[in-house]
């Protein structure tokens, strides 16, 4: 069952890959893997929770963290069926801002499940860039903190 759904998330994430930006300008994100839960802990070097504030609730957070193998995670609760994945890199004043949108879909489970995207980072991010994400509406707008 596990291989199926990854099966089907990675057909699911090539779409998002290919379709991303369709009527929407930008570039599209390059998903690397996609898979519920969070990623390990032995397999995160730097990592950020917005909002910061610990009243609240897990289920309202974004999670991303960067990977020992140097992609990029990004963590959503969202509908099992349909979740909050990175859909669009923009220009930003800071370089890049990355979208993330609840993924398109036909009919969405009423279920709260956490989703995990890995992707490539975006050009002139690392491990040692400060981020600063805003929530806008059901999307989540991320970048980087002007130095």
């Amino acid at each position: 069952m596990a291989v199926r759904f990854r099966a089907l998330l990675g057909v699911a994430s090539a779409v998002t890959l290919i379709t991303g930006c369709s009527g929407t300008a930008g570039e599209p994100v390059e998903v690397v893997d996609q898979y519920r839960g969070r990623p390990a802990q032995t397999e995160v070097i730097a990592s950020h929770v917005f909002p910061p504030d610990a009243e609240v609730p897990e289920a309202e957070r974004l999670e991303l963290a960067w990977l020992t193998d140097g992609t990029f995670a990004v963590s959503t609760w969202w509908s099992g069926t349909c979740p909050k994945v990175p859909s669009r890199l923009l220009p930003d004043a800071g370089g890049v801002l990355l979208t993330i949108e609840p993924e398109p879909a036909y009919a969405c489970t009423d279920d709260l499940a956490q989703t995990t995207t890995v992707i490539s980072p975006p050009r002139g991010w690392t491990p040692e860039s400060s981020l600063q994400a805003a929530a806008d509406g059901e999307a989540w707008k991320v970048s980087l903190i002007e130095g």
